[in-house]
Parts: structure tokens; sequence; C-alpha cells
């Protein structure tokens, strides 16, 4: 026979040579056979759910500390997305100021006169649709 486990209600071990229950104890209930004084069904079922509740919270641990690591891994990407980001950015303006600079050297004054009048046409755009909009 295994080891009588100590009483529910003081936690004293039993006395020795009583295998049937705890005479110290103030809510000693009388005799009981080792098999119903070991029979701790309320203490088995918590002690259940607390293994359950630690598999679970291991579960989760492992899994946040994956996606600790693949979101690290994210920004890993994001920061070199941004720094390529910026350099099409800076590219852009680069060939945008070519793209003047050609224009102005093929039509001279004639480049921003054009834009000018594209923008004196968006205005005058713009003022049509306003007058339209009123009531």
């Amino acid at each position: 026979m295994s080891e009588i486990k100590p009483c529910p209600f003081c936690g004293r071990e039993p006395e020795a040579g009583i295998q049937n229950g705890c005479v110290r104890c103030p809510a000693h209930v009388g005799w009981h056979l080792a098999e119903q004084w070991d029979c701790r069904p309320v203490e088995d079922a918590l002690r259940e759910a607390l293994k359950d509740m630690t598999t679970e919270r291991d579960r989760l641990r492992a899994e946040g500390q994956a996606l600790d690591a693949r979101n690290f891994h994210l920004a890993g990407k994001l920061s070199a997305a941004e720094g390529q980001r910026e350099a099409l950015r800076a590219e852009r303006d680069r060939l945008s100021g070519l793209i003047r600079a050609v224009r102005d050297a093929e039509f001279g004054d004639m480049g921003s006169a054009w834009a000018e009048a594209m923008q004196a046409v968006r205005a005058e755009g713009d003022a049509i649709v306003a007058v339209r909009r009123e009531p």
C-alpha cells in the first residue's frame, strides 16, 4: 500500500501506526479506511486543472517567444523596406530634376510657360466646378 496522505484539515502526517486518520486534528470525524482517507476528489481535480493550466502556460509562452522572434524578423524587413523606399524617393527626385532640366534645355522658357498655362487651366477648371456646385 502507498503512503497515507497528510490530514486534509490540519496538514499533519497521521500518527505512526495509525492508517486511518488524524487523531490530533480538531476536525477529526472518526476512523477512516486508508482508501477513504486518501480519496481527495477536489484536490485531485485541482491538481489536474493546475497541470492543464501549466501546460497551457508553457504552450502560450513558447508561442509568444516564436511571435517575438517573428516580429523581430519582420521589423528588420520593415526597416530595410523603409530604406529602399527612401532610396527610391531620392531616385525619383533626381530623375524629376533631370526631366525638368531636359525640358528646360529643349524648350527654354516655353517649358516654364507650359507649366504656368497648365496651372491656369487647372485653376479655371476648379472655378467652373465650384460654380456648378453652387445651388
